[in-house]
């Protein structure tokens, strides 16, 4: 016999069934440890984890998927490849010394996988560049002169604004690789003067700069992708199922990004884990609990007075946000479960590696791949990151919670893409004179994979975590469409708090240092 229960995502409905026995194992599990077996805790994590490789490799990073995406996207052969990889582990430094020697006239950095493969670097002091990058200047790097310095197009970019001031609905910003003012403005009931916004906007500014007005309907909905899956032993990593108890008697389903530690404050030495805001404040306000493979593993943190009880009391705001329009921060960070047995020691302090991401082969062929886990050994903040870079994610979204049915041409795991844009304001709005800091990745993604951790195959560091993207509901992934990426939340921002990332935002607004786990005890 089964327990009926009903699963909602996205305000669709779907109904399943969990079987008994697990409602069983949940019971003997709060009263001690799982009634079932458990697979064998892995071996003590090798020198090759601790320095960031992934887990049982050799001294080469394991690339297969990443390889692939770039050998079948690109039609490249494998050194081709294994070369632009190589590349792009040395990008960030190189962007770093450049624009320590010309400063803000560094526009625009990108690795231009369709223009050959070749790192480039758009900028009105080429040579400066050229002389602080020295010998790496060589020919895997192109070095563009701009047509305006950075003050030449800040002051367009005021200059187009004091035009359009008084409009509702315009935004204006810089687009630096284009080297023009992007005027947008989206058209509604109550916004239709187009034809003012284009008048007043004009063609070009006093000083030449062209300008470009992007005028379309206000687009549908973005879609979140938490939904309704999967089971997996310890420890607790990033890329597995997280089945949701929502405070509406529901259940629905999320990804897990990456494990936190606090510092500091109240949460001093903690354990966390990290996914995305919405999957625990819809719909809220009660506090949810999350479990895995029918076991606790998380839950919100309480608003005040006693962390017991799933689904009394309400949530800590501050521990969620979910703010997907401009800064597009999408954040959860639960304490691990302590009612009724210590959930932390099992999932995660009790086990031999702290800071890892799941990987399963998903390839955009279907070779050639190895599953596995990678060790996370860093993260790139969205200051360093650049777009053309090769990336990859772990995702697990399925229709149904406990049960592995997935839409019709999806299939979840990891998979491999590029970064076509950080600057996302929304789902919808990624083009680079964006204001936001969403990370676009032409990654397929469907419910149930928000959370899910975004991170390197070369070099095991981590980007994000996903946040959402174009509404796909219901259809098979296909690449070759305009509206097939993924919009994910980066970890770290530019340092200056124009741009923070999760674990900035976080810190400031718990009082606790949010430290990502980095080493395998960490």
């Amino acid at each position: 016999m089964g327990t009926q229960l009903f699963a909602r995502a996205n305000g669709r409905g779907a109904r399943i069934t969990v079987i008994g026995s697990l409602v069983l194992i949940l019971a003997a599990a709060l009263a001690g440890y799982p009634a079932r077996a458990e697979p064998a805790e892995p071996a003590p994590a090798s020198a090759a984890v601790t320095s960031g490789r992934p887990a049982n490799s050799s001294s080469e990073p394991r690339l297969d998927e990443s390889l692939e995406y770039l050998k079948t996207t690109y039609k490249l052969d494998e050194a081709e490849a294994r070369r632009r990889l190589e590349l792009q582990s040395r990008a960030a430094g190189l962007a770093d010394r450049a624009r320590a020697a010309v400063g803000e006239e560094l526009l625009d950095v990108w690795m231009d996988q369709a223009g050959g493969g070749k790192l480039t670097l758009l900028t009105s002091e080429p040579e400066k560049a050229r002389t602080a990058l020295g010998e790496s200047a060589d020919a895997q790097i192109r070095l563009v002169k701009s047509r305006f310095t950075a003050a030449q197009l800040e002051t367009a970019r005021r200059e187009v604004a004091t035009r359009l001031a008084g409009v509702k609905g315009v935004t204006v910003n810089l687009d630096p690789r284009a080297e023009s003012i992007r005027v947008r403005y989206l058209t509604g009931p109550r916004r239709a003067d187009t034809g003012n916004v284009r008048r007043r906007s004009g063609s070009q500014t006093a000083g030449g700069v062209p300008i470009q007005v992007d005028i379309r309907p206000s687009p549908p909905p973005g879609e979140q992708r938490s939904c309704d899956i999967m089971a997996c032993d310890t420890p607790m990593r990033g890329g597995l199922r997280l089945h949701i108890k929502r405070d509406t008697g529901d259940w629905g389903s999320c990804t897990s990004g990456f494990n936190l530690r606090g510092s500091g404050g109240s949460g001093d030495g903690w354990v966390y884990l990290l996914t995305a805001g919405h999957c625990a404040l819809t719909p809220g306000p009660k506090r949810q609990c999350f479990y895995h493979n029918g076991l606790p593993v998380v839950w919100e943190k309480a608003a005040s007075g006693s962390e017991s009880g799933c689904l009394t009391g309400e949530g800590n705001t501050n521990y969620a946000k979910n703010l997907i329009n401009g800064q597009l921060i999408d954040y959860a960070i639960l304490p691990y479960y302590t009612e009724g047995a210590n959930w932390s020691g099992y999932w995660l302090n009790g086990r031999s590696r702290h800071n890892l991401v799941q990987a399963q082969c998903v390839s955009p062929t279907a070779k050639p791949c190895t599953s596995g886990t990678y060790a996370i050994s860093g993260l790139y903040a969205w200051a360093q990151i650049q777009t053309g870079w090769i990336v990859c994610s772990t995702g697990t979204g399925t229709n149904e919670v406990y049960n592995s049915k997935v839409p019709t041409g999806y299939v979840p795991g990891t998979k491999c893409g590029e970064i076509s844009s950080k600057t996302c304001s929304d789902y919808y709005n990624c083009n680079p004179s964006g204001y936001g800091q969403g990370i676009a990745v032409n990654i397929c993604t469907r419910a149930g994979d928000s959370g899910s951790p975004l991170f390197s195959q070369l070099d095991s560091r981590a980007y994000g975590i996903l946040s959402g993207g174009p509404s796909r509901d219901g259809l098979p992934c296909d690449l070759s469409s305009y509206l097939e990426y993924s919009v994910f939340s980066p970890l770290m921002g530019d340092g200056t708090g124009g741009h923070p990332g999760i674990l900035d935002y976080a810190s400031r607004a718990t009082g606790v240092t949010m430290n990502l786990i980095t080493t395998a005890g960490g």
